[in-house]
């Protein structure tokens, strides 16, 4: 008995942090479930991929050659972002992006599309950015409250011919004071674009307006990111926690075990003393 390393109470409280655990671990799977479900029928398209891969001539190991929609290849690196950038992208947010024509070709004819798209192909699109000396005077006469959009997302290497031609020729500024410099300054005259989501173009054109009630798609794939990095980490703490509560549940019954085997003992000694 005195071998034996088991404390109730101490057993107790790890088989109840268990349990705990678990609860949130099923809390937030639940919940990242239901944000997926949510932006998922925004952004996702649908498509036979072997029909894809086998129409554009590519062999299985090399993929099917489509990449995905641009909202979900690219990653804001400041939340306070999201609604900018997604009024500079605009409609090619939703676009699919594929490795060449010949991939892009095979999504449209045999993909079984279930509804429009549009594809921008990596070897055919037409790319750029701003040139430094737009961006630096963007910057100068702004006092740096101008950006330029391709700086403040982020995607793989990969993809960044077509990220650079949905965001590349796009500034992102501060405030209405700022994007109005940017856009109608003769050294920049770019489309500059406020944190609240109002567009200056450069050719006299303005947009604005209120926001979605629901949330950008960007902003729900950011919760989305969030919320599965909660829930991943209240699985690695479960696993964690079950190790635990098993190893004390196995001192438990061993204590047990040697408790019941201890009261015979004590029973045949008294006994023999008789």
């Amino acid at each position: 008995m005195n071998a034996l390393t088991f404390e109730p109470t101490e057993a107790a409280r790890i088989i109840a942090s268990r349990d705990e655990a678990k609860g949130r671990a099923a809390a937030l799977s639940e919940e990242a479930e239901r944000v997926g479900a949510q932006v998922q029928a925004r952004v996702q398209v649908t498509y036979d991929r072997a029909a894809v891969a086998r129409g554009a001539g590519r062999r299985p190991a090399d993929g099917d050659g489509v990449h995905g929609v641009v909202a979900q290849l690219v990653r804001v690196s400041d939340g306070k972002h999201s609604n900018a950038i997604e009024m500079a992208a605009g409609g090619r947010l939703f676009n699919v992006v594929v490795e060449d024509e010949k991939v892009g070709g095979a999504l449209l004819s045999k993909g079984k599309l279930r509804r429009r798209i549009t594809v921008i192909p990596l070897s055919k699109i037409r790319r750029g950015t701003l040139s430094a000396s737009r961006v630096e005077r963007a910057r100068e006469i702004t006092g740096g409250r101008a950006n330029p959009a391709i700086e403040l997302v982020a995607f793989g290497d990969e993809v960044r011919p077509a990220m650079e031609h949905v965001f590349g020729q796009h500034l992102i500024c501060e405030d209405a004071a700022a994007a109005r410099r940017a856009a109608f300054d003769k050294g920049v005259q770019a489309k500059a674009v406020t944190l609240e989501g109002d567009v200056f173009d450069p050719s006299g054109v303005l947009e604005g307006g209120s926001r979605p009630s629901s949330g950008g798609v960007l902003e729900q794939l950011a919760a989305l990111a969030e919320v599965e990095q909660r829930r991943d980490a209240a699985l690695a703490e479960l696993k964690d926690a079950q190790g635990a509560a098993q190893e004390a549940e196995r001192a438990r019954a061993e204590h047990s075990k040697a408790t019941a085997n201890a009261e015979v003992a004590e029973h045949a000694l008294s006994l023999a003393r008789a």
